[in-house]
């Protein structure tokens, strides 16, 4: 009768309206700094604003303690514009423990202040000189209340690659932070989006010294159940070497 009409013509209204669509994840900045630290020294980004709405800093700090006396060097402290980052961190530490010349820590702020400022690094238990690789990278529009889904790091040596592959859910954006000794270049995967990438201060050519470190980070969207994150480790001329390794990629979500 005419309730029925009337009610088929309400289902034929709801399934012709837009679905609701999620803001993607967004990369607003990436700020980056270098340096050789000793004696529990720091270093600094250069400077940036946080921008956007459901913001998310994210830093990665990419070290190679081979030069310390005790091989025990950790990051002490980040700051962002003097403020010392929240409890909670680091989110993850990996370490290549066969040789020491690896090592990365990914730090974070969730709904960083919209100031102007640096990010600085401050580091502990060091006792010799330690180069290291910092980078800064603002998100927006990220989950507030469940911004990161499940962490995957791993480490490896003498390897001409690294790979980590991370469960993730359509509209995650994957980051991920590695470090090297300063020998080797870094090339990324089809997909993948370099950040950043480079060299600590004072670090020459690539197999000049396997003490120096050289940082890498890329970003990558999940259309899917899962991606692989992986790396692959060259001299300057392209050819494959072998490398320590040690990385970290996480799923970051976006705002619902």
């Amino acid at each position: 009768g005419r309730a029925g009409m009337r009610w088929g013509l309400v289902l034929l209204a709801l399934v012709g309206l837009p679905s609701v669509a999620h803001a993607a994840v967004a990369v607003q900045s990436v700020s980056t700094g270098s340096a050789r630290v000793t004696n529990n020294g720091s270093v600094s980004t250069t400077a940036f604003t946080p921008a956007g709405s459901n913001r998310l800093l994210v830093v990665g700090v990419s070290m190679n303690d081979r030069n310390d006396g005790s091989r025990d060097a950790t990051v002490g402290g980040v700051t962002f514009n003097g403020q010392a980052f929240p409890a909670g961190n680091p989110l993850a530490v990996q370490q290549e423990n066969s040789n020491d010349r690896a090592r990365v820590e990914l730090w974070y702020w969730l709904n960083p202040p919209q100031v102007n400022g640096v990010v600085t690094v401050t580091l502990a238990a060091n006792s010799g000189t330690i180069p290291v690789v910092v980078g800064a990278i603002c998100f927006s529009d990220v989950d507030q209340t469940t911004p990161f889904g499940t962490l995957s790091s791993g480490s490896g040596t003498s390897d001409p690659s690294s790979s980590l592959t991370v469960t993730t859910t359509t509209g995650d954006l994957v980051l991920d932070i590695l470090a090297i000794p300063g020998n080797r270049m870094v090339g990324t995967s089809p997909g993948q989006s370099p950040q950043w990438g480079l060299p600590e201060v004072g670090w020459t050519s690539p197999g000049s010294n396997n003490n120096d470190v050289y940082g890498f980070s890329s970003t990558e969207l999940a259309t899917g159940a899962s991606v692989t994150m992986s790396e692959t480790f060259t001299d300057t001329g392209g050819a494959l070497q072998d490398s320590d390794w040690a990385q970290i990629a996480v799923p970051i979500r976006p705002a619902p």
